[in-house]
């Protein structure tokens, strides 16, 4: 069948049988594209980008192939590749990269998201195969390797143009990944003056690697404004800053939300099956003592599993260890503020307030002791009712969300 796609006059010459090249071709193209498989894809795209190949041949052999489905992302990839792929279907190539790899971090981690939000792979068209339960692992064991985004990045210089780049980046929970979106993020620290916001780090819609936010940590303490600069370069430097740190704090926002929907239809879901809590419980310990550990209302937590690493073989997942709590009481905020500022190691630097709330945001990020490890420690002490009236050293109704996550250093790989 691939022949007659690719190849049809040496099936049919010109002087033999009654079916033309052409309409060999032409029929051959209607059957394929429902039960094409991925290698089949793949040896199309290859077959396509080969000089030899004519332009109009590869206009029409390659429509199928450009279309939004899982079984073409490595056709789609070696496409992208291609210098002569034109800038608007590169583009649109990313938007489709990072979609899938959303998908797939989103199933494989069992996030909860509106699909409105992360958006559907392609559902099967009427003749194809049903949907594949290990679609999710399917995909990313083609996103998540190295090979696939990494010489890409390399040649990043700049957010505006190659943004995407890094987005997709974002997704891949591989170390090696992570330490060069480090690096280009580095490169391109100065266009944060335009507003990093504007990448999509923090998008909805964008189910990254939960480590980003390591990442962007990382970011910010190994740049910035130093003692040496004038005061017209601090300026600039802290402004900069801040709109990385905006783009962090829209992170952290993001994932809670995430967390906590999570880990409350997990809770839900336990209760109608017969309320077996423990079946949800975690199964490491959390990485900081908590005050009031019998407050908890809501706990999630992610981490590679055995069962996770046995479907995504070849995919070199990079350690990792994300919990989440929330915990809801009534109690003096200045002593809950106190005990975890001690818990996250924050400077007085590292302590910011909460956008939209009335509350404060400790900032906490240090080297596991004897380790290359790093862990972020983000802690939001929030009064839960922004209109009630507080009196200093009186409890008063107070959320605390902790958000801590462990990988290894990125600036180490």
């Amino acid at each position: 069948m691939f022949e007659a796609l690719t190849a049809p006059q040496d099936l049919r010459p010109a002087d033999k049988g009654d079916v033309t090249a052409e309409q060999l071709q032409a029929e051959t193209l209607k059957l394929v594209p429902p039960i094409a498989s991925d290698t089949f894809r793949l040896e199309l795209a290859k077959k396509l980008i080969q000089r030899t190949t004519p332009s109009d041949e590869r206009e029409l052999l390659g429509k199928f192939i450009k279309e939004d489905d899982p079984r073409n992302l490595g056709a789609q990839f070696v496409l992208y590749q291609y210098d002569k792929t034109p800038d608007a279907e590169k583009d649109g190539f990313e938007k489709y990269f990072i979609q899938c790899s959303s998908q797939a971090m989103c199933r494989v981690l069992g996030i909860v998201a509106e699909e409105k939000a992360i958006g559907r792979v392609t559902a099967p068209r009427a003749g194809q195969p049903k949907a594949d339960p290990d679609l999710p692992f399917h995909l990313g064991q083609q996103l998540w390797s190295a090979a696939f985004v990494e010489p890409c990045l390399a040649g990043v210089e700049s957010l505006e143009k190659q943004g995407q780049i890094l987005v997709l980046a974002g997704t891949i929970p591989v170390d090696s990944t992570r330490a060069m979106l480090l690096q280009a993020l580095n490169r391109c620290w100065n266009d944060g003056a335009k507003g990093p916001q504007t990448l999509g780090l923090a998008k909805p819609d964008v189910i990254g690697d939960p480590c980003l936010p390591v990442v962007l940590k990382s970011l910010l303490k190994s740049n910035g404004p130093t003692s040496s600069d004038s005061k017209e370069q601090r300026e600039k430097q802290e402004k900069i800053a801040d709109q990385w740190r905006k783009v962090l704090e829209d992170l952290i926002d993001l994932w809670c939300e995430r967390f906590l929907a999570t880990a409350l239809a997990r809770k839900q879901q336990a209760e109608r099956n017969g309320g077996d809590l423990e079946a949800g419980r975690p199964l490491i310990p959390l990485r900081i003592k908590l005050r009031s550990p019998d407050n908890v209302v809501a706990r999630y937590q992610a981490f590679w599993s055995r069962d996770i690493k046995a479907k995504l073989p070849g995919v070199k997942l990079g350690p990792m260890q994300v919990d989440y709590v929330r915990i809801e009481e009534k109690a003096d905020p200045r002593m809950v503020l106190a005990y975890y500022r001690r818990q996250a190691q924050v400077k007085r630097g590292d302590e910011r307030s909460v956008k939209n709330e009335k509350g404060t945001w400790l900032d906490g990020f240090f080297v596991v002791p004897q380790t290359t490890r790093k862990r972020s420690v983000d802690v939001r002490i929030t009064v839960a009712d922004k209109k009630a009236e507080y009196t200093p050293g009186e409890p008063v109704d107070l959320v605390t969300e902790i958000l801590v996550i462990e990988m290894n250093d990125p600036g180490e790989e």
